[in-house]
Order: C-alpha cells, then sequence, then structure tokens
C-alpha cells in the first residue's frame, strides 16, 4: 500500500516537474521574442494601426499619460510575442499531455500540432483584417454625428489584445472536438445533440470574450459556431471510416473462420 502511494506520489511529482519545465521554457522563448519586440516597437506601433487606417472614418490615437507610450508599447510587445511564439508554447502543451495518449493517438499529433498554431493564426489573422475593421467602423459610427474619433493607445491595444487572442484561441475549438471524439469520450450523435445549446453558449462565451458591441459578439459567436458544425462534420467521417474499418475486419474474421472450419 504504502509503495503504490510512494509511486503514485512520484509520478504526480514527476509530472509537476516537467509542466514547470515546460512552462519555463515557453517563458524564455517569449521573454527573447518580447525583447526584439521592444526594440522594434515603433514599426510595431505602426503595423498595429491597420484596422484604423482601413475604417471609413479618421480614426487618431493619444495618450493622456506620460508614461501611457511606454506601456502600451510593453504590452504590444507581449501581444506579438504571444502571437509569434504560439508554435512553441503550443508544442510544450502537446509534449506535456503526449505521454497520457495512446500509441493510436500519437501517430497523429505532429498533424494535430501544425493544425493547432495554423487554426491559432488564423484566428488571430481573421480578428486583425476582417473583424476589427468592421467592429471599429460600426463602433466609431455611433459618434460621427457629434464628435470626432480620438481613441487612447491604452484603450486600443487592450481592445486589439483582447479580440486577437480571444479568437485565436477560439479557432482551435475543431481540434479540441476532434480528439476529445479520438479519445472516445465525445460522438457524433452527442454532438449533433447538443447543438442549441452549442448555439447559446457561443453566444454567451463571445459576450465575455469581446466588448459590449453586438458586432464583434456576433462575430466571434457565428465563426465558433460555424467551426463547431465542421467539427461535427470531421467527426461524422471519422466514425464512418472507423465503421467501415470494424466491418471489413469482421467480415474477414467470419471469412477465416468459415475457411478454417
Amino acid at each position: 500500500m504504502d509503495g503504490e502511494s510512494t509511486s503514485k506520489s512520484g509520478t504526480i511529482l514527476s509530472h509537476l516537474s516537467e509542466l514547470r519545465g515546460a512552462v519555463i521554457r515557453s517563458l524564455w522563448v517569449i521573454v527573447a521574442v518580447f525583447l526584439i519586440a521592444m526594440g522594434l516597437s515603433e514599426q510595431l506601433m505602426v503595423m498595429l494601426q491597420y484596422p484604423l487606417r482601413v475604417t471609413d472614418y479618421p480614426i487618431k490615437l493619444g495618450f493622456i499619460e506620460v508614461t501611457e507610450p511606454f506601456v502600451v508599447s510593453l504590452r504590444a510587445a507581449f501581444l506579438c510575442s504571444i502571437v509569434v511564439t504560439a508554435p512553441y508554447w503550443i508544442h510544450q502543451i502537446w509534449r506535456f499531455v503526449a505521454p497520457g495518449l495512446y500509441l493510436k493517438e500519437k501517430k497523429y499529433m505532429a498533424i494535430m500540432l501544425i493544425l493547432s498554431w495554423l487554426l491559432f493564426w488564423l484566428g488571430a489573422v481573421f480578428c486583425f483584417f476582417v473583424m476589427l475593421p468592421i467592429t471599429l467602423n460600426f463602433l466609431v459610427s455611433f459618434g460621427e454625428g457629434f464628435a470626432s474619433p480620438t481613441l487612447t493607445l491604452k484603450s486600443y491595444i487592450s481592445f486589439l489584445s483582447l479580440l486577437i487572442i480571444g479568437f485565436g484561441l477560439v479557432f482551435e475549438l475543431p481540434l479540441i472536438i476532434i480528439i476529445l471524439a479520438a479519445m472516445g469520450l465525445i460522438s457524433a450523435a452527442s454532438l449533433k445533440a447538443a447543438r442549441r445549446y452549442v448555439l447559446l453558449g457561443c453566444f454567451v462565451f463571445s459576450a465575455f470574450l469581446t466588448p459590449p458591441d453586438w458586432i464583434s459578439q456576433v462575430g466571434m459567436a457565428i465563426p465558433t459556431y460555424l467551426l463547431y458544425e465542421l467539427a461535427v462534420t470531421i467527426v461524422c467521417q471519422m466514425e464512418k471510416r472507423e465503421k467501415r474499418k470494424t466491418t471489413k475486419t469482421t467480415s474477414k474474421r467470419k471469412a477465416k473462420a468459415q475457411g478454417d472450419g
């Protein structure tokens, strides 16, 4: 009994040590990219203003605190480091999870790894080039008749960071569902049955992650639900393929049994 508890304790400590190592390695890489981004902070800030430049309104950025430009440069550099290093810290997550996977699941790990960071980048790019200009246009249009739009650096970067990271994480949804299905934890039938609840959940989840305007909330909720439907379709195809494979194997066994008889 003592030996068993000692073994479990050792396993937990080993996992915690692996997690600590993964976090430290990820932080080192993020910090390295963060320092590079800080050295290019002026160019980075110009690039992050792209959504403002493509709106229908002449939006200006300003600051009301002496320390604001510096603090905002830190935030922008941190956002850049998180997005740029996504392949590395996502790889560290997969590396930590890998020992708990079956051999069959590990075979698809490389594909899942590439898909995970591609989906994160896809979400971030979709947000930056599509959703942010639409959302800014919508929000600024409300004050068009009685005020000129002037945003503070802090509010703009906070707004931009929240949406970019939120969309990046949301675009991971299909991959998470597919992994859970491959592990046998969910099925296509349960996913189909949960559709109405998932649709409601998408809007509730988006309300927490986005600013309080319906454009950005709908802009996140609809792609999230479409990604869910994509995952349902893929899981259905996976189950059909597995069923055909099982049927084929069973037929071969029956034929072999009859031949031996």
